[in-house]
Order: C-alpha cells, then sequence, then structure tokens
C-alpha cells in the first residue's frame, strides 16, 4: 500500500468516526425529552426500582433508534405520545384506587388495558396517515409499550399484559383491513 492510498484510508476512517460521533451527539441530544419523561415518571413512582428499569429501557431504547435512525427515529414520538395513554390511566387509576405493588384493583388492570388500547390506535393510525413500513409500527408500539409499562409498572405484572393486549387489540382494526385489503 502506498503512501497516498494509506492517508486516504486514514482520512476516511477519521472522517466516518466524526459522521458517527455527530449522529450520536444528535440521538443523544433528541433523547434529552424523553429522559425528561422518564424522570418525571421516577419522581410520580418515588424511584421504585421497576421504573428505574424501565426508565433506563426507555431512554436507552430511543438513544439506539434515534442513532439507527430511518423507521425506528421516526417512530420514537409518535410512539412516545401514544404511550402517554396507558400512562396517564394507570396513574390515574392508581392514585384513585390506592393501588400499590402490594395490592391491586381491577381499575387498574382495566385502565392499563384500556389505555394500551388507545396506543395501539394512535400507533396505528399514526403508520397508516405515515405509509410507514412494519419496522415503523414495531418500533411505535414498542416505545409506546415501555412508556405505557412506566405507568402499569407500580401495580404488577398482570397490568402489563393487560397493556400489551391492549395494544395488539389496538392493532387489530388496521391489520384486519390489510389482511382483507389483499384478498
Amino acid at each position: 500500500m502506498d503512501l497516498i492510498e494509506r492517508l486516504n484510508s486514514e482520512f476516511e476512517a477519521r472522517l466516518r468516526r466524526r459522521y458517527e460521533l455527530a449522529r450520536l451527539r444528535r440521538a443523544l441530544l433528541g433523547s434529552a425529552p424523553i429522559a425528561f419523561f422518564a424522570l418525571i415518571a421516577l419522581l410520580l413512582h418515588g424511584a421504585e426500582w421497576r421504573a428505574l428499569v424501565l426508565a433506563g429501557l426507555l431512554v436507552a431504547l430511543t438513544i439506539g433508534m434515534l442513532f439507527y435512525g430511518r423507521d425506528l427515529q421516526r417512530a420514537v414520538l409518535p410512539g412516545a405520545l401514544a404511550g402517554l395513554a396507558p400512562f396517564s390511566l394507570a396513574y390515574a387509576a392508581s392514585l384513585m384506587s390506592g393501588c400499590s405493588a402490594a395490592g391491586c384493583s381491577t381499575s387498574c388492570m382495566v385502565a392499563c388495558t384500556a389505555g394500551g388500547f388507545a396506543a395501539g390506535l394512535a400507533v396505528a393510525a399514526g403508520g397508516k396517515a405515515l405509509k410507514a413500513r412494519p419496522s415503523f409500527w414495531v418500533a411505535a408500539a414498542g416505545v409506546a409499550g415501555v412508556v405505557g409499562m412506566m405507568g402499569c409498572a407500580c401495580v404488577g405484572l398482570s397490568e402489563l399484559g393487560g397493556l400489551a393486549v391492549g395494544i395488539a387489540l389496538g392493532f387489530l382494526p388496521s391489520g384486519m383491513r390489510k389482511l382483507f385489503a389483499s384478498v
């Protein structure tokens, strides 16, 4: 390898590192609102261990999706906004009924399921409006699920199951339309 090829190779490597670092900085900056929301969720839940894990997962997931770009990057905001429905409903239900990790009323399960259903409908509507590919739908549903879980996590795993069922049911109308449209 002669000197010019080696210098060119080193120059390309430096440019690539700078490009990747710039993308990482943008992802970190773009995840700041999500990190702020996670902090609010931690304050509402009293920094319970489940909320800590979910907040860390949400921030890491968001940074990774923003760094990767494409459909995953486009899915962060719609997913986070859709996840506010189960988060808010579950938190309101836990305040009104006095739910905690030790015991829970059925209102928490209903709130998580209804919020998950609303999140599923919101993600499906957003994906349809954007004419998004399946990767967008999965990514947005994942973000919505983690945001919703932060609201449902304080009351237990059964509510997380309700959230998952709600999100799946929310996707059902769009999925059925796509299925019957292809027949």
